[in-house]
């Protein structure tokens, strides 16, 4: 695999967060958007897996798994190569 298998990607999708503490006014309790820039080193109808880095020799590292039912957008990355 090269870094070509991969393309570059990016994805904005409702994160959820939670609050161990009293809630005062749970009406004001909101999912927050986020974006993910990376590879997209897999998918199926769940989840969408981006690492945000490869190496030259097959490892790669910094994983999100994303929820599908989550992704708001996604835009590919056009790379230019030097």
């Amino acid at each position: 695999m090269t870094f070509k298998d991969y393309p570059l990607v990016e994805i904005e999708w409702d994160d959820h967060s939670g609050d161990a503490g009293w809630i005062d006014d749970p009406k004001k309790s909101k999912s927050v958007v986020a974006r993910t820039i990376g590879y997209l080193v897999d998918e199926d109808d769940i989840r969408i897996v981006v690492h945000d880095s490869l190496t030259e020799d097959g490892g790669s590292g910094g994983e999100s798994v994303i929820l599908q039912s989550c992704v708001r957008k996604r835009w590919v990355i056009e790379v230019q190569d030097n």
